[in-house]
């Protein structure tokens, strides 16, 4: 059995190993594929915000508005650029289709991988509770989340679930766990469903108890992407001129939804005596403004520093802020009143650390990034199939934040360079198996190999 780079493309069973394998189809449409990823939400939010006034956002969100024509149009260049490479290089519907072909040790090796990053990420999980614990959390307090007090949230997340350095950072591997289970379900394995609802559960926890929405949302979108690409065809709706529009349409839709249950947990308990309109308006202002604001607050760093770059805007997490150190305009939002919203866009981001130049590198550079990820996952590379579902919020969300510099993106970044090597080891032993034949290999490692070919994947 051979592979190909450090996702190696798997070829067949070699001499040493017994013939139950697995081949587990892949298809990219359109909306899967980079490009597609950005046309969903990101451009969709850019385009919006700037239809947006200048005067309607002190009435909206209740900050001045940043955005002016200079900055409006460098966010046009870098989204063109990144739909411009999206075109030329990642795979698009009937492009690329290809398959990922599981040989013994590779089913082994992925059933191992979904046990060991599941139990790192729930070890992480219930780390966190309990720390929340020590820390004085009791049953009232979530009783009071749950009944709508007023500012209990923000107690819970200010006192109890504080991110932990080294804790909080293994949670998100979430992420990674999710796609390797789906491709260990398509190829004839465990179902993914106890893996998923578990892993999901546990983000659901975070979001609610720490005010971190984010968090379910990298689970849902690595889990949509991943039963997405790991199929033979794309669903029968997308086969009609009107689904692609309907499924945007939807996604905008569930969001919305989405947003709303959280919301009113959140925030509503807070503002619905002084809110002058329904919940629903509050959602739409509140969804649409967590966009538009990502965009005005990177507008509002440029304003603060003139010709000056901050690369740290990049970076986002304690781990960074260890490297640069504090923000020469830190706590300036406050004094402008926009502590309410805080992201900063991954559009325009870039900009305002490195400048025009500079930030066109960047945005290029995770486009090309993307590119490799959805090329490789396309012919059939298994780490990169998993890398690039887990990525895949970051494109999302990219109007909103610069996901590629957070200290969320890093353990994915981590995970998928370990789960790389382990597969070379793995891949590198069926390689010796399948050039020195089925019984001078035996000799060498022993009958193990052979014993523990026909595992829980064996189609007998």
């Amino acid at each position: 059995m051979s592979a190909n780079g450090i996702t190696g493309q798997i070829s067949e069973p070699a001499a040493g190993e017994r013939a139950d394998s697995a081949v587990v189809p892949v298809n990219f449409h359109w909306l899967w594929a980079p490009g597609g990823l950005m046309v969903i939400l990101a451009i969709p939010a850019v385009v919006w915000t700037f239809l947006l006034p200048p005067d309607a956002f002190p009435v909206l969100f209740g900050q001045p508005a940043f955005l002016n024509a200079s900055l409006r149009s460098v966010a046009l260049l870098y989204c063109s650029l990144m739909l411009a490479v999206f075109l030329v290089g990642s795979p698009a519907r009937g492009r690329y289709r290809g398959s990922i072909r599981l040989g013994p040790s590779h089913l082994r090796w992925l059933d191992q991988a979904v046990r060991s990053t599941t139990a790192v990420t729930i070890g992480a999980y219930l780390l966190w509770f309990g720390i929340a614990v020590a820390r004085g959390l009791r049953p009232g307090d979530v009783i009071a989340l749950l009944s709508g007090t007023r500012g209990s949230m923000y107690v819970l997340r200010n006192n109890y679930f504080e991110s932990v350095g080294g804790v909080t950072t293994w949670m998100q591997i979430g992420a990674i766990v999710v796609p390797l289970a789906v491709l260990r379900a398509r190829a004839g394995g465990r179902s993914a469903r106890n893996v998923i609802l578990t892993v999901a559960a546990l983000a659901l926890l975070r979001a609610v108890l720490n005010s971190e929405r984010l968090a379910l949302i990298e689970i849902l979108a690595s889990w949509l992407v991943a039963s997405l690409i790991l199929r033979s065809a794309p669903p029968p709706v997308l086969r009609r001129a009107w689904g692609g529009p309907a499924l945007i349409v939807g996604t905008w839709v569930s969001l919305f939804a989405f947003f709303g249950v959280f919301e009113f947990f959140r925030s509503w308990a807070t503002v619905r005596d002084s809110y002058g309109g329904s919940f629903w308006a509050y959602v739409q202002n509140l969804l649409l403004g967590y966009y538009a604001t990502a965009l005005n607050n990177s507008g509002f760093d440029h304003y603060l520093l003139g010709r000056e770059r901050l690369p740290s805007a990049l970076f986002d997490g304690d781990i960074y802020d260890s490297v640069f150190g504090p923000s020469p305009i830190e706590g300036a939002a406050r004094v402008y009143g926009l502590e309410t919203y805080t992201n900063r866009s991954g559009v325009l981001s870039p900009y305002v650390a490195l400048g025009l130049l500079g930030g066109a590198l960047v945005v290029v550079a995770v486009a090309l990034w993307f590119n490799v990820l959805a090329r490789r996952a396309a012919r059939g590379r298994v780490v990169a199939t998993v890398v690039y579902c887990a990525s895949a919020v970051g494109l999302l969300e990219f109007a909103r934040i610069f996901y590629f510099g957070s200290s969320r993106f890093l353990p994915v970044v981590v995970a998928g360079a370990v789960l790389s090597v382990w597969f070379r080891v793995v891949d590198a032993r069926a390689r010796t198996a399948s050039t020195l034949g089925a019984g001078q290999y035996q000799r060498l490692v022993g009958p193990s190999v052979d014993r523990r070919g026909a595992g829980r994947f064996s189609r007998g």
